[in-house]
């Protein structure tokens, strides 16, 4: 017999559905223990300063909608404070 689909907000299926992914990074050509991350772990994709050695994010842009993927990382950074 088959058990009863859970469908409560902590099933385990919607937590892997709802797992954060990383869209994509860049590491600062001068100090290259920081970097700038682009992932939807706020549940859109956001821009987040990256502490490489601790692996801290810190969210740096809060647009409702969302940013697009790699593409928005700036070219060329130099620091990331």
């Amino acid at each position: 017999m088959l058990k009863p689909l859970d469908v409560s907000e902590s099933a385990p299926w919607k937590q892997r559905i709802r797992a954060w992914r990383i869209a994509g990074f860049s590491l600062a050509p001068r100090n290259p223990d920081r970097g700038m991350v682009v992932t939807n772990q706020s549940g859109v994709q956001q821009v987040y300063a990256w502490d490489v050695a601790s692996g801290d994010l810190r969210q740096l842009t809060f647009d409702e909608r969302g940013r697009p993927g790699p593409g928005s990382l700036p070219t060329g950074a130099t620091s990331i404070t």
